[in-house]
């Protein structure tokens, strides 16, 4: 009755899978190199036929019937990291800003860790376990791809690139030891055999005994760790294709950065219009010696430069702190972006999925799609691409068809499978490039691993994949992302601060200048109404304070004609308080003169009294008196009159000192206000 069920439950797979068109699905190492046919191997599991090991099921690692045997698969399968692999690797991984790494030694072997993982968790009897600390403590580690340990089996290394098999494509390179040997078991228990009549004879098989996984680290190869990130990009390349999501990516990049340039641009066109709009005066002698030294030139240039600075500014800071900001992120973002985000998931491999999928070599499984390319020397037929029908359609296996698992074994893909543009079945197995990394097993890969290494009963129909999340990609993205955003948003607000600032500044002379305007009519007034000045005190003050905002000549030719207008008004009260102070110093000069006018005229009368008393004294004493008093008089006369023209010289030679004194205060300001 079991056996009526088996044979008609094989037939019928069988002949569902007869009628599906030949697709490429997972391949066992014997089939890739020795081209092994589904049909040799399914006799040789039950016994049939006298092929050899390189025909049979092979390169595989053996289950021992003792639980304390370590000898395959038993208690773990062991490996050592090479003490100097990081540093080889380390400069190759792009996570990084500039010469600053995000990653360490320790992020690197996790990742081997997590590699490890993908296999054993979906597997119950295998497993790995690192060694690399206790052969470092017995000092039995010797590193390089020469090198090893006693205690591991599988040795992570680098590659060498001058070794003869070493191609430049090459990411990573498993290369597996293997033996012939006559008793192998798997893991169902069962040992290869074949029968000669009644004799029950042992086959020999291939069995792997350890390896190598070796890393590229040579320029230009490099290496990313968080396969998250990059797993969006590579979703895309696999529904259209590589090419077409970069152009894609690229286009909206670079439109949004020229988008950005036009705009800056267009506004660095019209601050340049702003500039040369400005009309310069000729350069002036500012110390008033006669001579424009170099000082002099320095300062007016350096002047001129300012205000065209400050003109090119305000023509870039009409918008808000926010659209300036945005202009500017959109600008930044791009190159960055591009360089160390973008493109990292389109050159660069994905570590963790590189080790997987050599770990997968190790273990058996060839690749998918390399068709007769791995063929050994001397063989011709390419083996054939497989699925297991019973695994494919969900059936769990037990005791009965798990030691016949090659019965269900046939060529081709399920029905309803969905295939890359490739038409490979999806799979971590498939041949390794930048596009297709995967860091979980696929239904393709989990069906080979279970039909190599048969396990009777408590296996999920699925593969299983937990993985810690790294998110070294989003630091990345807020390096080269956030950080060019708040770098645009802070230059915008400083551009914005200053302008402001400016602006302020140029509204407080505006009405400093009104205000010294009303004042200087209400002191004409009263001094109309009262014959008074106001004090000069006041007038220093009011001078001293719009001399520190608006230079007397300065600027030359400033763009804003507010604050030309104000110092206009500023010159012309300073106009005004010098004529007022030129007519108070005439006035005091008057008075001098008229007072020494009317001495004069009081030292007359005096020599008339005294020539009237003494004219009884005689007519010659009276004649010589009275010649005394006239030229007594006309002394004073002469007298007066070389006072009223002292009066004068004095007038004018205060005059001239007053000019003076105003222009090198004016040139004291303008040198202030320069420094």
């Amino acid at each position: 009755m079991v056996g009526g069920s088996w044979s008609a439950m094989r037939l019928l797979f069988v002949s569902a899978v007869l009628q599906l068109p030949v697709a490429l699905c997972w391949r066992s190492t014997s089939q890739s190199i020795y081209g092994a046919q589904i049909s040799t191997i399914r006799q040789t599991i039950n016994g049939i036929g006298d092929a050899t090991a390189y025909e049979s099921l092979g390169w595989l690692w053996t289950y021992p019937v003792a639980s304390t045997d370590t000898t395959g698969l038993g208690k773990s399968i062991t490996w050592a990291w090479d003490p100097t692999l990081c540093s080889k690797l380390l400069p190759r991984f792009r996570e990084r800003f500039t010469t600053i790494s995000f990653i360490d030694c320790n992020w690197i072997k996790a990742a081997m860790h997590r590699a490890f993982d993908t296999w054993s968790q979906n597997h119950p009897l295998i497993s790995f376990s690192e060694v690399t600390n206790l052969c470092e403590q017995e000092g039995v580690i010797t590193g390089g791809p020469q090198g090893g340990c006693e205690h591991a089996e599988i040795w992570v290394t680098w590659r060498d690139g001058s070794a003869l098999d070493a191609t430049a494509e090459q990411a990573a390179l498993a290369r597996p030891s293997a033996r012939v040997t006559s008793s192998f078991r798997y893991t169902n228990g069962e040992q290869p055999e074949y029968r000669v009549g009644n004799m029950v004879m042992p086959r020999q098989v291939i069995e792997v005994v350890g390896g190598k996984i070796e890393f590229a680290w040579e320029y230009p190869m490099c290496w990313y760790l968080d396969s998250n990130f990059c797993s969006g990009f590579h979703a895309l390349k696999h529904t259209y294709s590589p090419m077409a999501v970069y152009a894609g990516g690229v286009t909206i990049l670079f439109t949004l950065w020229s988008i950005a340039m036009v705009f800056i641009i267009f506004k660095f066109i019209i601050a340049v219009r702003e500039q040369l709009r400005i009309r310069w005066e000729a350069l002036k002698d500012l110390d008033g010696d006669g001579d424009i030294d170099a000082q002099e030139i320095a300062q007016q240039v350096a002047e001129r430069v300012y205000w065209r600075t400050q003109a090119f500014i305000a023509a870039n800071a009409q918008d808000s702190v926010l659209e300036t900001a945005a202009k500017w992120t959109v600008l930044l973002i791009p190159w960055p972006f591009y360089v160390y985000i973008f493109q990292v998931c389109w050159d660069c491999y994905d570590f963790e999925a590189a080790a997987a999928h050599e770990i997968g070599h190790l273990l058996g499984l060839g690749h998918p799609d390399t068709g007769a390319e791995e063929l050994a020397i001397g063989y011709t037929v390419t083996g054939n691409n497989s699925f297991n029908s019973l695994l494919a359609y969900g059936t769990a296996m037990n005791a009965s068809t798990c030691t016949r698992l090659w019965d269900f074994v046939a060529p081709g893909h399920p029905a309803g499978s969905p295939t890359t543009k490739k038409g490979v079945r999806p799979a971590l197995m498939e041949s390794f490039t930048t596009h297709n990394p995967s860091v979980c097993l696929s239904q393709d890969d989990y069906e080979g691993l279970l039909t190599l290494y048969p396990v009777c009963e408590g296996v999920p129909s699925e593969p299983q994949c937990v993985k810690a999340a790294v998110n070294i990609g989003y630091i990345r993205v807020t390096v080269f992302v956030i950080a060019p955003t708040l770098f645009a948003l802070l230059l915008s607000i400083v551009i914005h601060y200053c302008l402001d600032s400016k602006e302020r500044e140029s509204n407080r002379a505006l009405r400093i200048a009104k205000a010294i305007k009303t004042g200087s009519a209400k002191n004409l007034l009263a001094r109309g109404r009262s014959g008074r000045v106001a004090p000069s005190s006041t007038r220093a003050s009011a001078q001293g304070s719009t001399s520190r905002l608006i230079p007397k000549n300065a600027p030359y030719g400033a763009p804003d004609p507010d604050q030309a207008r104000a110092a206009s008004r500023i010159q012309a009260a300073k106009r005004g308080n010098a004529d007022r102070q030129r007519l108070v110093e005439q006035k005091k000069a008057a008075g001098k003169i008229q007072a020494i006018k009317r001495g004069n005229s009081e030292r007359a009368k005096v020599a008339e009294l005294r020539a009237s008393k003494g004219a009884s004294k005689g007519a010659k004493g009276a004649s010589a008196d009275a010649g005394a008093g006239a030229l007594s008089v006309q002394d004073y006369s002469s007298a007066g009159q070389l006072d009223v023209g002292s009066g004068a010289a004095e007038q004018q030679a205060a005059t001239r000192l007053q000019a003076q004194k105003r222009g090198q205060a004016d040139r004291a300001r303008v040198a202030a206000l320069r420094a």
